[in-house]
């Protein structure tokens, strides 16, 4: 009988370091899905490259995240902040980006839009990268949008490339 609750407790002891073990991985593997640390990779443009040079000031205006399909908005205090710092930027054409990120179960469209100021004329671009999970985020894919407008439910990006008109509503 010694023998036989030795091996219980062995038994016992190994599930209980597996589930807590499987426990762990599950919840890095969570935190890294949902992690962003807004690192960029090589990017292929839907135009033809044009000479854009960003200045060292990029205005950073934040990260704004949503969830795919989600009924009721989640909410989010900076959201509103981040979205006027990216619009008073544009009034300005000041360089700022605005990161938007969706989720859904297993993958993240992360949209980094950015003003550029082209020796006064002002552009927005949309890098457009795809995440599913366990990979890394696709390469960017780059288009020029056509304008911007704020409206009560959030920005409204106009005419980017193959995705059209993107919303990016206030939380």
């Amino acid at each position: 009988m010694t023998h036989h609750c030795r091996l219980h407790h062995w038994f016992s002891t190994t599930s209980a370091a597996l589930g807590i073990g499987l426990l762990i991985a599950l919840v890095s593997t969570g935190l890294a899905a949902c992690g962003y640390n807004g690192s960029s990779t090589p990017s292929t443009r839907s135009q033809p490259a044009q000479a854009t040079h960003l200045p060292a000031q990029v205005q950073k205006c934040g990260i704004l995240q949503g969830l795919a399909r989600l009924e009721v908005p989640v909410a989010d205090n900076g959201a509103q902040q981040a979205e006027n710092c990216f619009w008073q930027a544009f009034q300005h054409c000041r360089s700022a980006t605005l990161v938007f990120i969706t989720t859904s179960v297993a993958s993240a469209l992360i949209r980094t839009f950015t003003i550029h100021n082209n020796q006064g004329a002002c552009s927005i671009s949309d890098a457009r990268q795809l995440r599913v999970v366990p990979n890394q985020p696709s390469a960017a894919t780059t288009f020029t949008c056509t304008g911007l407008v704020q409206q009560q439910q959030g920005l409204h990006f106009l005419a980017c490339g193959q995705d059209g008109d993107i919303v990016v509503p206030v939380s």
